[in-house]
């Protein structure tokens, strides 16, 4: 069997590339606890005997406002991760696929966003993700660059968007105010899995592809439509992202589409899919 090198296995992209592949993969699949990704050279003794045949990378330094207030972890993780990945790409011959974000691009076009479209980040997340795509392409050709938009799907930690309001609802929050001046492409990462198996096994060329599901929402869309199926007891009103706390500046509508590829099913399907995983019951405080 081929051999993947998967970094990032346990968030929501490395769970569901773990369940599209492994059927015809031999995964190797690390976390932050297998290796340092600040220091991407202890990735080499994870390699010894594992020669891969794919390597794709999952790590992000995440978040708009984290990526303000430690600057030289996004960077690292974001920009220099990636391009030491490329160099082993290179040493061992095989393909990188990187995932990017919507945050390359700022919002201002107003329109829906291809690979065609020029990349203009307005805060440093999206700076550090450009820098990435940029030094990948540079150290090896054999590369794709998958830009993925607002993501749900199944997850362990609660440290994104959806996993947030989702943890609020289940501790009782009857209303949740969500901002409906954000816009992007919510997507499901089994489907995104599922795109970039199809891209490798069909020997697409190399470069940007945007994978997305088909469609557009603001954050106050996607959550009201979640909460219609799986909570539909929770208030959720629209509010402006002017009206939160924040240090770094929004990109404010980044929805994807792809000129290269035939879209992904609507949104809207593949949240009821997802909706069919949750656990809604409600969290109760115990005791010590």
């Amino acid at each position: 069997m081929k051999k993947l090198l998967l970094l990032g296995g346990s968030g929501k992209l490395g769970t569901a590339i773990n369940q599209v592949f492994s059927p015809q993969w031999t995964i190797k699949s690390l976390t932050s606890q297998d290796f340092d990704a600040a220091n991407p050279e202890s990735l080499l003794p994870q390699l010894s005997d594992f020669h891969p045949d794919l390597i794709v990378n999952c790590v992000a330094y995440l978040g708009i406002d984290p990526s303000e207030a430690d600057p030289q972890a996004a960077f690292r993780l974001n920009a220099l991760l990636p391009r030491y990945l490329a160099e082993l790409a290179e040493k061992y011959s095989c393909p990188l696929v990187h995932f990017s974000s919507d945050a390359v691009f700022s919002g201002a076009k107003k329109t829906i966003l291809s690979e065609q479209d020029c990349p203009d980040p307005v805060n440093l997340y999206g700076i550090t993700k450009l820098a990435g795509d940029h030094l990948v392409a540079a150290v090896t050709p054999r590369h794709y660059i998958l830009r993925i938009s607002l993501l749900f799907g199944a997850s362990s930690k609660q440290n994104q968007f959806v996993e947030k309001m989702l943890e609020r609802v289940r501790k009782g929050q009857a209303e949740l105010q969500i901002a409906a001046d954000i816009v992007a492409s919510p997507s499901y990462a089994p489907d995104i899995a599922r795109q970039l198996f199809n891209i490798i096994e069909e020997k697409r060329p190399w470069g940007l592809y945007h994978v997305a599901n088909d469609g557009q929402a603001s954050l106050f869309d996607l959550m009201k439509e979640l909460c219609r199926l799986c909570a539909p007891q929770v208030r959720v009103q629209a509010a402006s992202h002017h009206d939160f706390a924040a240090v770094g500046r929004k990109n404010d509508f980044t929805p994807l589409c792809s000129v290269k590829l035939n879209a992904l099913r609507p949104w809207q399907e593949a949240l009821v899919d997802y909706v069919a995983t949750l656990d809604m019951s409600p969290q109760t405080g115990g005791k010590d």
